[in-house]
């Protein structure tokens, strides 16, 4: 589809979409994003119960080996550019709610949970866990679980990184005027990004 089309079909969407009344707008906007945010909250927390209840009755010592241990320097650095990012998004959104728009916070916004996410793959690599011999199985419980996470949040960042590149295209073509109400239905999962990508980590190091 050519870039015209897309185009079309976008303005088609957002002059249907105009013609909801705002308060209609703004509900489903907030509606889809906490779905969504609830959804993924009951996965990512069943994971980490079973986790921690496998490493609870632990009677046999198999859950962790010695050699495992998280990649701490990759995933404090993750952690910390996570919150950078949502405090440049929490700056964005602040302008944006005053009338304003700081383009360079979101633009900052989105590098940053890009940079996230190619560390989320830094951090995934330095786990450096390799199979066991033919006799036994590839993965202890315990690396299954922190890659499981890990690929999780992985997912996480990517699609905040997309929602940054489009919020971003809206915020330099003009788009949001008078669709101040998507940032801050995108900051939702900006936030929850950020938070759950925190406790991920910390969950891998605490486990």
């Amino acid at each position: 589809m050519s870039e015209t089309a897309i185009t079309a079909t976008e303005h088609a969407h957002e002059g249907e979409s105009h013609a909801l009344p705002l308060h209609t707008r703004v509900s489903r906007a907030r509606a889809i994003v906490i779905l969504l945010i609830i959804s993924d909250v009951m996965m990512v927390a069943s994971i980490m119960a079973a986790g921690g209840y496998l490493n609870a009755i632990n009677t046999a010592n198999a859950f962790k080996v010695s050699t495992d241990q998280p990649a701490f320097p990759p995933g404090l650095i993750v952690a910390i550019v996570l919150v950078l990012s949502g405090l440049c998004y929490f700056w964005w959104e602040r302008s944006v709610r005053a009338g304003g728009n700081q383009q360079a916070a979101v633009v900052l916004a989105m590098l940053l949970m890009l940079g996230a996410f190619g560390c989320e793959i830094w951090y995934w690599l330095a786990l450096n866990y390799t199979t066991a011999p033919l006799s036994a199985p590839a993965y202890d419980t315990y690396q299954s679980i922190v890659l499981l996470v890990t690929g999780f949040s992985t997912v996480h960042l990517f699609l905040a990184a997309v929602v940054g590149v489009l919020m971003t295209g809206r915020s330099a073509n003009g788009r949001l005027k008078g669709q101040e109400y998507l940032v801050q239905a995108a900051g939702y999962w900006w936030y929850y990004t950020v938070l759950s990508g925190v406790l991920i980590w910390l969950f891998t190091v605490i486990l």
